[in-house]
């Protein structure tokens, strides 16, 4: 019996709690994202009056798409770290289990049977002192389960508070990206463009049935020259990314279907806001083949930048951009409650539903873009 004791109590203590959350705070992080989505509903109700509605309405919107982002892992953290003190409940309650009933069996036995040991008086007092150590231990144990359990109950409703959050803002920023497309639609000052004509360029794409192929003319066409294309190679590391996304594949990886591609592919959230992350010209701005709507921008005379799958576009043919201006926004798909957030334990982004396509090229030739952009 005093042996079944030992055994049971060894285990339960072995699997008893160690860490009650993950390494980040769930409720810290989500705190600081609700915080940043505030913000940007303050930068909303401003950005209506800014001189540069654009300017403002652009950093609106990412200030809501980098607080839903937040707000989205720190949701997927809780549901982790619920899962885990779950997961430690079941295997602390089957071990307890087996204490309190080799207890049961102990206070079941007659008194002087309970107080015999087969070793003698020495170990019998020795399994009475083992007794007289278990009993704070379960106390202190009990302390700690109720304790994960009522963190339980704050995990549950850090992720429903969280997800009246990730509503409203959804709402919010659809209001920011619907004023921002009037603003553009609106632009009283025409943007500085490039001689290519409509008719030329239509010429060109009809004429080819590859990127490869379409770019080749391209480059063949008059530019602009402009001061603001110089630096891009200078800024190699720092420049930032056209979206805010999940890194999918880098570049010539395969895909599921063995496919590679000199480019990256990125996973975004839909109706995600696409802009230019450094000075040039737009070479061309709409549906290309299968890739969608696609922009390619001229950074540098040697340099030529195409984003792939794009949804509504916001710049035409020949603009000079400068640097963050908005080019255009991903894909709309309507979110439903459960897509606003991802139990996954992984990094893909389950919520990022749409996928861009970045290609760098250099005096023709693709390179990985990987390295020219700013991950942080």
């Amino acid at each position: 019996m005093k042996t079944a004791l030992r055994l049971a109590v060894s285990i339960y203590l072995c699997t008893a709690p160690q860490v009650l959350l993950a390494e980040i705070d769930p409720k810290a992080a989500a705190t600081d994202a609700i915080s940043e989505l505030q913000s940007a509903a303050t930068a909303l109700a401003n950005a209506q009056t800014a001189s540069d509605r654009i300017a403002a309405l652009t950093q609106t919107i990412r200030g809501y798409e980098r607080g839903l982002l937040s707000l989205r892992d720190a949701v997927r953290r809780a549901a982790l770290a619920q899962a885990a003190i779950e997961a430690r409940l079941d295997a602390e309650t089957a071990a307890l289990s087996g204490v309190l009933m080799a207890l049961q069996r102990i206070a079941a036995e007659p008194a002087p049977l309970g107080l015999m040991h087969p070793d003698g008086p020495v170990a019998s007092a020795r399994a009475g002192a083992m007794i007289a150590d278990i009993t704070p231990a379960l106390s202190a144990e009990a302390v700690a389960l109720r304790q994960e359990l009522e963190q339980i109950a704050v995990l549950s409703q850090l992720q429903s508070a969280a997800v009246r959050q990730m509503e409203a803002a959804l709402s919010e920023v659809q209001t920011a990206r619907t004023s921002l497309a009037a603003a553009m639609a609106e632009r009283r000052d025409a943007p500085e463009r490039f001689a290519l004509s409509d008719d030329a360029l239509r010429q060109i794409v009809e004429a080819v049935d590859t990127l490869d192929g379409f770019l080749e003319l391209l480059n063949a066409a008059p530019t602009s020259q402009t001061d603001l294309m110089e630096g891009f190679s200078d800024a190699r590391g720092a420049i930032p990314l056209p979206v805010l996304g999940v890194l999918l594949s880098g570049f010539e990886s395969q895909d599921a279907a063995g496919i590679s591609r000199p480019g990256l592919v990125l996973a975004t959230a839909p109706a995600a806001l696409v802009t230019a992350p450094w000075f040039g010209t737009v070479r061309y701005a709409g549906p290309l083949l299968d890739y969608g709507n696609v922009v390619i921008l001229e950074p540098e005379g040697n340099m030529t930048l195409i984003l792939a799958g794009l949804g509504d576009l916001y710049v035409s043919l020949g603009e000079v951009v400068t640097k963050g201006a908005p080019l255009g926004a991903m894909p709309l798909k309507r979110q439903t409650r459960a897509d606003l957030i991802t139990e996954f334990g992984d990094d893909t982004g389950a919520a990022l539903s749409e996928t861009i396509y970045i290609e760098l090229r250099e005096n023709g030739t693709t390179v990985d873009p990987q390295p020219w952009f700013d991950w942080e």
